[in-house]
């Protein structure tokens, strides 16, 4: 059964008591809507109003003060404010006027602090919310505390999974987008390419004025085929025919939009040694299923993983960042985890049901480098039991990361 509450809401709640303007940010159809419309309906004296209806988007190009103006002294909510990016201003200028908290909830299918002049206006008037799809804990309607077990060892070594295989290339198939994990396989393919077509045809368009935005649906297959591996941006280049120099605004976009997240290389003290090449991986599962087709699943399963770790994150009270890991010596890390007190913990995303000693062996070397400071080692994968090894490397069920 699917929650009905996010796990995000409270802290939405909470930053209105404090922030003048709360920004809920991710891509289109996670839920921002939703919980701007459920937010709204249970406070006093307040107002949704949607920039994607045509005649509400006019209003605010052509008042843009009275529009900001419309629910003075009370909550107002303005759905998808990249739609009318001009409104920002006037906004900055109503709550510079009136610094009280709690009057403004803003949602954006884009990240507005990529796009500058917004993010200049915003800067330090707004909290930032971001959303994503479901979580698998957020699905089964009980909030995992895997990051705080994690740095804290805490880890239940005991734990064993219900899941098999089959069940982790069932939900990876599904992705997490709320329409789609609650309707039939019929319903997903024609909601993907609907999905797809709408936020490549329109949603890029309306935020960038990059001139080869019909390509980007070719990058993001491109960047399907290679998850699980680095970015390497010379052979994307060559294998999608589209010059080198001009791959990075694009690859931009679609994390602006939050359809791809790129990961930074971890270096620790280990600089010199370490290779710099980003890694990515795709949100939503689904949609890299959508554009595999059957194919890369190992590749999948990590990126999936990896977009349920970063979940945990944008939810935690825990100041966490996840990288990835490779030396030139090919030596590969699928995610380190860092907090605060630059503890780590390592990661390898196995698409396996036997795992084996010598997936830990990177592990093992992280580990020898830096003793105390490496919390854990941990090997997940699609077993149902944990197991540990001698040297304290432990191998888990995947679903450990959300099943408490």
């Amino acid at each position: 059964m699917i929650t009905k509450n996010r796990f995000i809401e409270n802290e939405i709640i909470n930053s209105l008591k404090f922030a003048r303007i709360v920004e809920i940010l991710g891509a289109r159809q996670v839920g921002k809507s939703t919980i701007a419309k459920k937010i709204a309906f249970e406070n006093e004296n307040s107002k949704y109003v949607t920039l994607d209806d045509k005649d509400t988007a006019l209003w605010a190009k052509n008042d843009r003060v009275g529009f900001i103006r419309q629910n003075l002294g009370g909550l107002l909510v303005i759905d998808e404010i990249q739609l009318v990016s001009d409104l920002i201003p006037e906004l900055k200028k109503q709550v510079d006027n009136n610094p009280e908290p709690g009057h403004y909830i803003i949602t954006g299918s884009a990240n507005l602090s990529d796009l500058k002049p917004i993010h200049e206006s915003l800067a330090g008037r707004a909290m930032i919310c971001e959303m994503m799809g479901f979580s698998q804990d957020e699905i089964i309607g009980k909030q995992s505390n895997w990051l705080k077990c994690i740095f804290n060892n805490e880890l239940n070594k005991q734990y064993t999974s219900k899941m098999i295989q089959q069940d982790y290339l069932k939900i990876m198939e599904i992705g997490a987008y709320p329409d789609v994990v609650m309707n039939d396989e019929n319903f997903r393919k024609k909601w993907f390419k609907n999905y797809l077509n709408l936020i490549f045809n329109r949603d890029a368009k309306d935020i960038s004025d990059l001139r080869r935005i019909g390509d980007l649906p070719k990058m993001l297959k491109y960047l399907s085929s290679i998850l699980g591996k680095e970015l390497v941006l010379s052979n994307m280049a060559n294998d999608i025919s589209i010059p080198r120099t001009t791959l990075d605004p694009y690859l931009d976009l679609l994390e602006t939009m939050f359809i791809i997240k790129k990961l930074d290389s971890w270096s620790g003290n280990l600089t010199s040694q370490v290779v710099s090449n980003k890694k990515t991986f795709i949100l939503d599962s689904g949609i890299a299923s959508y554009y595999n087709k059957g194919k890369n699943l190992g590749g999948i399963f990590e990126s999936f993983i990896a977009s349920e770790v970063q979940k945990q994150i944008l939810y935690s009270q825990e100041e966490i960042q996840m990288f990835h890991f490779r030396d030139y010596n090919k030596n590969e890390v699928d995610l380190i985890l860092e907090n605060e007190q630059n503890e780590i913990v390592a990661i390898e995303i196995k698409l396996t049901s036997t795992p084996n000693y010598s997936d830990g062996k990177i592990l093992r070397l992280l580990k020898n480098k830096y003793g105390s400071k490496m919390k854990y080692g941990i090997v997940l994968y699609t077993g149902q039991e944990t197991k540990t090894f001698d040297d304290g490397i432990l191998t888990m069920p995947a679903s450990s990361v959300w099943d408490r």
